[in-house]
């Protein structure tokens, strides 16, 4: 199924330079036939926003709170999701993020500092929705478009199983985490993000890596992605800017990548 993203098709990973060496210069490794690079795909509960998980679950703990007090399940259904709640470091969910906005300032003031890029990638060409693996869609930052999801997940739930057997309560741990990485607080909505979210309980074979963060490791996997849907390398604002798109094509070109180069227009100095 084609993935319709607005604008121009693609989708932009902001990164660092060491983030920019790292997949375009990293392993590379055979996935669906087609060479690949990796990129990170980082646990849920170690994102940026560590209230994402519980801001998602708490929006379908309250859409089961208003069910009526006869509903059958309603109470297993909300004593699960407040122990789904209280996990989100254990969720089986990885992410790595993009956006529609191929230029922003608030993301190159949080990822770029003054060696930013933004790695374009058509996801038409990447095989993100090649198994059940993975998804890949827009985030959800509406109030009311994130609680008619809620309320479609809840019915699925209490319709999928018995009640009061471990499986129902498997059933509604691994939905709650399927469903809750796509949620995030209106206030973020101006970063128009994009996730590719990973299950890594599909990919064993994926060994479970960790990196430095600000206040703790932090455990990520490495995702395949084809080289020929990494089609552009838009170079953050810097001062050396014509210099910094020139060794970016040299970069490219050396490592076998067919994408374009061009820098950014917006007047941001960090310098």
């Amino acid at each position: 199924m084609r993935i319709a993203v607005p604008g121009s098709g693609r989708v932009y990973h902001y990164t660092n330079q060491a983030g920019l060496l790292g997949i375009l210069t990293g392993p590379t490794e055979e996935y669906v036939t087609l060479p690949s690079v990796l990129m990170w795909a980082t646990q849920i509960g170690y994102l940026n926003d560590r209230e994402e998980f519980r801001h998602a679950i708490t929006v379908m703990l309250e859409e089961a709170s208003g069910l009526p007090e006869d509903t059958p399940g309603a109470e297993v259904l909300k004593g699960g999701l407040e122990r789904v709640l209280q996990q989100p470091t254990k969720a089986d969910a990885y992410v790595c993020s993009f956006s529609e906005d191929d230029d922003s300032l608030p993301q190159w003031r949080a990822y770029g500092g003054t060696a930013g890029y933004a790695i374009g990638v058509d996801p038409n060409q990447a095989h993100f929705n090649v198994s059940e693996r993975t998804t890949f869609g827009p985030c959800i930052y509406r109030e009311e478009e994130q609680r008619s999801e809620a309320r479609k997940q809840i019915e699925l739930l209490l319709a999928s199983a018995e009640r009061n057997d471990s499986s129902f309560l498997v059933n509604l741990a691994r939905r709650a985490v399927r469903f809750s990485p796509r949620l995030k607080h209106r206030k973020f909505e101006d970063e128009r993000e994009w996730r590719l979210i990973a299950w890594r309980s599909y990919w064993s074979n994926r060994e479970l890596q960790f990196r430095q963060g600000r206040s703790t490791v932090v455990p990520y996997i490495s995702i395949p992605i084809a080289k020929r849907a990494i089609v552009e390398v838009v170079v953050g604002p810097t001062p050396l800017q014509e210099a910094a798109c020139h060794a970016v094509e040299t970069l490219l070109k050396d490592q076998g990548f067919s994408a374009e180069v061009r820098p950014s227009v917006t007047p941001y100095r960090s310098w």
